[in-house]
């Protein structure tokens, strides 16, 4: 039963809802998983440089040119949007694939979400005289 309504008119609906986190121990395996199980897309590679004060030019220039010839430190991070993969976990679920859960940090878990009686509200009608 995933959905019943009280004696007292309350609804009671019980739902799955997937949780997951990729932990940086994890990420690299995440990333290959995503990568071997035609899922790459979700993968979005962020690159980051930093600059110092007074560097503005230095920073305008390197954007134009995007080349590591000015000795900046950089960094490069893949990474993959939260909401985006427990969507694609949940619709590979639903189609039977199987999903390594723990690889992903991920977890089911069944929600009850419990709705109150709606009450009418009575409208106060003006009196005629």
């Amino acid at each position: 039963m995933t959905e019943f309504t009280t004696t007292s008119g309350m609804s009671v609906k019980v739902a799955k809802k997937l949780r997951a986190h990729i932990s940086e121990e994890r990420r690299p395996a995440v990333i290959k998983w995503l990568r071997d199980n035609k899922h790459a897309d979700l993968i979005k590679n962020v690159v980051s440089v930093n600059f110092g004060v007074g560097e503005d030019e230095n920073a305008r220039k390197l954007l134009g040119q995007l080349r590591e010839s000015h000795g900046m430190q950089s960094a490069q991070k893949e990474e993959v949007n939260t909401t985006t993969l427990k969507s694609l976990l949940v619709a590979l679920m639903e189609e039977g694939v199987h999903v390594p859960l723990d690889l992903f940090g991920a977890s089911e878990h069944k929600v009850a979400v419990v709705k109150p009686v709606k009450v009418k509200k009575k409208v106060a009608r003006k009196s005629r005289k």
